[in-house]
């Protein structure tokens, strides 16, 4: 159910691509408590972005999730940032994150919501 989703000036070729999506979508697992087969991570790369007024690496990464425990948010963070740093070399001092929280009625999956 939780949901990563990151807008990235960088653009890494299909296999980093792969590698840095299963990455995010372990971290996600790992930092939510929830198992991965019902997480989901999407990577955008090459995005027209500029961050503090400077071009360069950065993202803007949203995770989203049914009634989200926000006491979790910093670890997630943390994990995400690494992630970002250590795969496409962007740092976190310039990757801006967005937290957002729904209820079950407000998500669904296979033609229904939860």
């Amino acid at each position: 159910m939780p949901y990563l989703k990151v807008d990235t000036t960088a653009t890494p070729g299909p296999e980093q691509m792969a590698a840095t999506l299963k990455r995010l979508s372990v971290a996600l697992a790992e930092t939510t408590g929830k198992p991965e087969k019902v997480c989901q991570a999407a990577l955008q790369g090459g995005v027209g972005m500029i961050f503090a007024g400077v071009d360069g690496p950065s993202a803007h990464v949203e995770v989203k999730g049914i009634n989200f425990d926000e006491t979790k948010a910093g670890d997630i963070a943390k994990a995400v940032c690494a992630v970002l740093e250590e795969d496409l070399g962007i740092p976190g001092k310039r990757v801006y994150l967005a937290f957002t929280s729904f209820r079950g009625a407000m998500w669904g999956v296979d033609g229904k919501t939860y």
